[in-house]
């Protein structure tokens, strides 16, 4: 939703902007957001067996999603993905709204370059997500429901966390200060 409000409100902005390509832009979107809604509500519907992921493959096409919208905001996005990565087994679209509810969550509330990373942590499949932000207060109780920090909900980093235990991983913040990472942990299937 984000990316579509900034799609728009920076059309408008720019008296010279190709208004037929931010529609098509906007209708792209649109489509995107109802795929998710609908993927939320099946997965939160029933149990999806899980298959083999390709964590490379999740972080390139998140990276494909998100590069768009922090590049509006004049940041970058990058992707490390180190050998050898452990296999999981887990629903390849709740990995991909908890990467989209992260890197959103970098987009609204952090700042500079945003860095995603899949390395293998002691048997267990690591994806980190860094921004160069100012970092998370103590004090902040950022996976609660209901919470509001900064004007925002943090009610995607609830439901990423909530979707990362479905999947039998975990969802940590690694690093609060002094910039924000944020780690999922998924075992690896022998």
């Amino acid at each position: 939703m984000t990316g579509l409000r900034a799609l728009l409100e920076n059309g408008l902005a720019d008296p010279a902007s190709d208004l037929r390509q931010i529609i098509h832009s906007a209708i792209e979107r649109a489509d995107y957001l109802e795929d998710t809604i609908n993927d939320i509500i099946g997965l939160s519907r029933h149990r999806q067996p899980g298959a083999p992921v390709d964590a490379a493959e999740q972080l390139d096409a998140a990276a494909d999603r998100w590069r768009g919208p922090l590049a509006r905001d004049a940041r970058r996005l990058y992707v490390i993905i180190d050998a050898d990565l452990p296999t999981v087994i887990l629903v390849a679209s709740a990995l991909e709204q908890v990467l989209d509810a992260l890197i959103e969550n970098a987009l609204q509330h952090g700042a500079g370059t945003v860095a995603l990373r899949a390395r293998a942590a002691h048997g267990a499949l690591a994806i980190d997500v860094d921004d160069e932000g100012t970092g998370i207060a103590a004090t902040d109780q950022i996976f609660d429901h209901g919470v509001s920090y900064d004007g925002g909900s943090w009610i995607g980093l609830a439901f990423a966390q909530q979707l990362t235990a479905d999947q039998g991983g975990r969802l940590l913040l690694a690093r609060r200060q002094p910039s924000t990472r944020f780690t999922l942990i998924f075992p690896s299937t022998p």
